[in-house]
């Protein structure tokens, strides 16, 4: 589960992530050995919390400036008509 929130103009994003909430992540294992039977189960600390802050520097956009080949060429058609 991720929680995330862009704030001030888009430029801090803080992100709560948490994994396994409810610690339902349990392994069983069962072991057979000679006439021996065992069974048991495992349950390791997999509960998970994470915060993230990201801060973007610099300035937010893009600006571009394209040039195709033929503008020229149109720019120099349209003076002559």
């Amino acid at each position: 589960i991720t929680v995330s929130k862009a704030i001030i103009d888009k430029k801090l994003d803080i992100s709560l992530s948490m994994f396994d909430v409810f610690y339902t992540d349990r392994q069983p294992y069962n072991n057979r050995v000679g006439e021996q039977y065992s069974y048991y189960v495992e349950r390791n600390d997999s509960r998970r919390f994470r915060i993230f802050v990201i801060w973007k520097f610099g300035k937010m956009g893009i600006n571009q400036n394209i040039k195709r080949s033929n503008d020229e060429e149109r720019n120099r058609l349209k003076k002559v008509d």
